[in-house]
């Protein structure tokens, strides 16, 4: 039986509101988390329309094809049928002496609606055909219209239009004022946004975009509030025996490194410490700048952890990027009876690619799991390694710099660690961006360098095609770079080909490496100083960062120079960001800007995302007052 309207509280279900049964009320709850009157309040528009000026003069044909409101007098009503299922019903009025035609689609049924002698407030697109005509128009009590105002429009599917939600949302809004506040006023005026009852009422019927924003920016502080809730009590579900480590023990680890640790480096080792000494179990996402060093910390946490007795696994997604972990680590530990082996779990740290989530890959006592490139893993697979384990720590890399708020929003429990500082000189890499047009030109310039025993990495998106790595090589080899070795790799290679080519390129056999983007992931190789990346428009500006990152590596490096090739105008434009930033967190935040979060992180989360108000680039402000808050 249907529970009288009046009886609605904002813990009612949906379905006993009126206009709504069982059947929508459970396709609200499917496609956007819409259960109860609290869930609808709490919903945001998907748009909004802004009212136009209430018209007080005659239409003219300077007025065709704008959207205006004007108020008139009804005196005549028809619908005309067109077969089974059409018709279009004329409501005509009168407005300052003129006669105007509003026409509505399929809606006879609206007819009784329109009383001859009453006064209408309508909005549409002004027409001329056979007379004055309002297209496209929606009809408005007069109340309810304030010209200037913005008018919510809620998203809508099969079944659930617009209108619908409008209707609920409307039923709703005398239930604003239960809305308990759950944040103590000091903050709300530190942030500088209404409470939540105001908020949620602005939300509904918003009197400009600038109090709208504030609305919003109050609503995703309750957001905020309600991931970090969640967040803490999954973190008291993570204890674990604390783990200690010596002064000695740091020391001697820290000493198999060849270099000392940046600062930033140090306070993200001396961060895990503390959290692993206090109980905790870690479980963190460390990003930054290409050759900022991710790989000397975990190195360095590995290492303690194997000296206690413990196993550590470090997965990558590419066997060229996980045998340079494995060469690397093991040239650190040659002073060390600590064993380092490619997928040998009898070893303390095992290093792989895919090959460590078979089934038959057992450890004995994994304690630190390590994921590097940590985006190109699936959930299903990070948990089959992290299950082979008992609670193990986890680390999480990757070397995509993510503006703070965004990986903060994003990814869940895992708490980011960022390190900006690349290891070594601060060696510039200075950007061009140019037309394809222009790339035979640069390419001659290039030459003098080449002439000198200098380097160049040339990149290309794809690897067949007109604009194909395989032709663009060929044709280079044959024209301007004639006098030139080359050796060309990418993903389709056997993996003992691509070692063969970088080992030439490493030891100066030859002076090009042309590659696809392959290149991104794994391929180390110090002091190169020159790159050019043909159709770089294809790809991301966080991935042409992290690219132009492979040059100037190391300490003895020069200063790099990189050059960016578009095929149009438009790309150009948003290619010279990287022109602009040397900094990859600078270079994410336009990335984001430019294509959403969901396509930044390479997630299916577009749209409205884990969050519908919070934005992880306006209200970077909320994270630093939701610390204070905490604290407090």
């Amino acid at each position: 039986m249907k529970i009288m309207q009046s009886s609605l509280c904002l813990d009612s279900f949906l379905f006993e509101m009126k206009g709504i049964g069982p059947v929508r009320a459970s396709k609200y709850e499917e496609l956007w988390g819409i259960r109860t009157v609290r869930d609808l309040l709490l919903f945001s528009p998907a748009r909004y329309k802004e009212n136009a000026d209430v018209l007080e003069s005659e239409l003219t044909q300077e007025l065709i094809g704008e959207r205006i409101c004007l108020e008139g007098e009804i005196y005549s009503t028809s619908v005309m049928n067109f077969g089974r299922k059409r018709s279009v019903l004329y409501v005509r009025i009168f407005f300052l002496g003129q006669k105007v035609c509003v026409s509505f689609f399929n809606q006879g049924y609206r007819k009784k609606q329109f009383v001859l002698g009453d006064k209408i407030r309508v909005e549409g697109k002004v027409n001329y055909k056979n007379g004055w005509r309002l297209d496209a128009p929606t009809v408005f009590r007069k109340d309810d219209y304030v010209a200037g105002f913005l008018r919510p429009v809620y998203p809508k599917s099969e079944g659930l239009p617009s209108s619908l939600t409008k209707s609920l949302v409307t039923q709703a809004l005398p239930l604003i004022n239960e809305l308990e506040e759950d944040i103590p006023i000091q903050f709300l005026q530190k942030a500088n946004v209404p409470n939540l009852q105001e908020s949620v009422s602005i939300l509904h019927r918003p009197s400009s975009y600038e109090e709208l924003a504030t609305a919003k920016r109050r609503l995703a502080l309750s957001e905020l509030l309600g991931v970090q809730s969640q967040r803490a009590s999954a973190q008291k579900s993570n204890e674990v025996n604390p783990v200690r480590f010596s002064y000695e023990d740091q020391r001697e680890a820290l000493s198999l490194l060849p270099f000392r640790l940046t600062k930033d480096q140090q306070e993200v080792l001396h961060e895990w410490i503390r959290v692993l000494s206090k109980g905790e179990r870690l479980q963190c996402l460390l990003h930054g700048e290409v050759g900022s060093g991710k790989t000397a910390i975990v190195f360095v946490l590995a290492v303690l952890v194997a000296r206690k007795g413990w196993q550590v696994a470090l997965l990558a997604p590419t066997e060229i990027l996980a045998r340079q972990h494995l060469v690397c680590f093991q040239k650190w530990l040659q002073s060390t009876s600590i064993q380092c082996s490619w997928l040998d779990t009898s070893a303390e740290i095992v290093v792989g690619t895919h090959a460590l989530l078979n089934l038959n890959i057992r450890f004995k006592n994994l304690k630190l799991v390590l994921f590097d490139e940590q985006q190109r893993f699936g959930v299903r697979q990070k948990k089959d390694l992290i299950e082979k384990g008992s609670r193990p720590h986890v680390i999480s890399m990757s070397a995509t710099p993510i503006p703070r708020t965004l990986a903060w929003s994003y990814f869940g429990s895992l708490r980011p660690y960022f390190l900006s500082e690349r290891i070594g000189k601060d060696i510039p890499i200075h950007t061009r961006v140019f037309l394809k047009q222009e790339w035979n030109d640069q390419a001659k310039k290039i030459i003098p360098f080449l002439e000198k025993g200098e380097q160049l990495f040339v990149v290309v998106p794809r690897i067949e095609g007109e604009d194909g790595v395989e032709l663009l090589a060929q044709e280079m080899s044959k024209t301007l770079w004639s006098q030139f070795s080359f050796r060309i790799i990418h993903g389709r290679l056997e993996n003992n080909i691509i070692h063969s080519a970088i080992d030439d390129f490493k030891s100066k056999r030859v002076s090009i490496l042309f590659c696809t983007t392959i290149l991104e992931v794994g391929v180390d190789l110090p002091a190169i100083n020159h790159m050019m990346v043909y159709g770089a428009d294809r790809l991301g500006l966080s991935s042409l960062h992290q690219l132009r990152g492979r040059l100037a590596r190391g300490l003895e490096s020069k200063e790099g120079f990189c050059q960016f090739f578009s095929d149009n105008k438009d790309s150009v434009e948003r290619l010279s960001v990287l022109e602009k930033y040397q900094s990859g967190f600078e270079v994410a935040a336009a990335d984001l800007r430019h294509r959403g979060p969901g396509e930044l992180l390479g997630t299916e989360q577009h749209g409205r995302g884990f969050f519908q108000y919070f934005d992880p680039l306006r209200d970077e402000d909320l994270i630093n007052l939701l610390a204070e808050f905490e604290d407090n």
